[in-house]
């Protein structure tokens, strides 16, 4: 994470990119999301909107789930925010995107799952 933000920092897209990809190589790791925000970032950085945003839905999405990390549902919310979502704090307590069904169950697959 910490060759990312270097990169980041110095406008290295595929550095930057590569660095952040190595987390989200690994799901069990705390801060898959986080690398999966940064990902994000860097490919909105890089002018490819269509990338950005499907990597920001995913790691928004991440928050949607119960008993996840501090730092999975802090990055969760940074990038609901980079989606214009806001948060919003669940009958549990939790803080997810309002996107996420109340409660914390898991996200429709399909539409067919509504």
């Amino acid at each position: 994470a910490i060759r990312g933000e270097a990169a980041y920092a110095h406008k290295r897209w595929s550095p930057a990119e590569e660095a952040f990809r190595f987390l989200v190589g690994q799901v069990e790791h705390p801060l898959y999301a986080y690398g999966l925000y940064r990902t994000a970032a860097v490919h909105n950085a890089h002018g490819e909107p269509k990338e950005a945003k499907a990597a920001y839905t995913e790691a928004s999405e991440m928050g949607c789930r119960r008993g996840v990390s501090a730092a999975t549902q802090e990055a969760a919310l940074f990038a609901a925010q980079a989606l214009d979502i806001a948060g919003r704090q669940d009958p549990d307590g939790v803080v997810r995107p309002a996107s996420c069904p109340v409660g914390g169950r898991e996200p429709p697959k399909s539409l067919d799952d509504i």
